[in-house]
């Protein structure tokens, strides 16, 4: 319980910096909707806002993944598609339909590896670790998690997820295991790699 009580901590804290963003910056992406030409720019934004509202309003969340969703289907879009699913899993994890996050987690990961879209490969590979750590399988989560930092290793710099995220992660997942001189190792892992992006 108190694991998943962090989790959500870790969500609210992300939420609250997702409401940041102001009004005029949602306007701005409806704005760049309305004109694109390009539907996969039309995909990506109403992504971009849907993430905005999982956190802290499922419904329109659910309403901007629609409208994605009918245009990713009806032109092919399986890059945004593949997106469209992994936002449905995070959706569902913070309702605490576990089960329906399974679906959309796995679904993802699917679409990912058929089409080689390598960057969501990994989110939804570390989303599945996420999962399966909050409902107590350790040895899936970490398996999901060496996984994930392994894929991690190969994508562009600019595209990959801090590799200190899998580290701590798979730390936490020593820890539950009492495995804890693997847990310190990866802990100290994860931090060196922080202090690289501070300094």
């Amino acid at each position: 319980m108190l694991k998943r009580i962090l989790f959500f901590l870790l969500l609210s804290c992300l939420g609250s910096t997702l409401r940041s963003q102001n009004k005029s910056e949602i306007d701005s992406l409806l704005t760049v909707i309305s004109r694109a030409k390009n539907d996969s720019i039309k995909i990506s934004n109403y992504n971009k806002i849907a993430w905005h509202y999982v956190f802290n309003d499922t419904s329109q969340a659910k309403r901007y993944l629609q409208k994605s969703e009918k245009i990713a289907l009806k032109n092919i879009k399986s890059y945004g598609y593949n997106e469209i699913m992994n936002l449905k899993g995070i959706m569902m994890e913070i309702k605490g339909e576990t089960d329906s996050a399974t679906f959309y987690f796995k679904k993802t990961l699917e679409l990912s590896r058929k089409n080689r879209h390598k960057i969501i490969e990994v989110r939804s590979i570390n989303n599945l670790g996420m999962l399966n750590y909050n409902q107590g399988n350790y040895k899936n989560a970490l398996n999901y998690f060496l996984e994930g930092l392994k894929r991690n290793e190969i994508l562009p710099d600019d595209k990959k997820i801090k590799n200190s995220i899998f580290y701590n992660n798979i730390g936490l997942i020593y820890q539950e295991l009492n495995l804890n001189e693997k847990a310190l190792y990866y802990h100290k892992k994860a931090y060196e790699d922080r202090k690289k992006t501070i300094s």
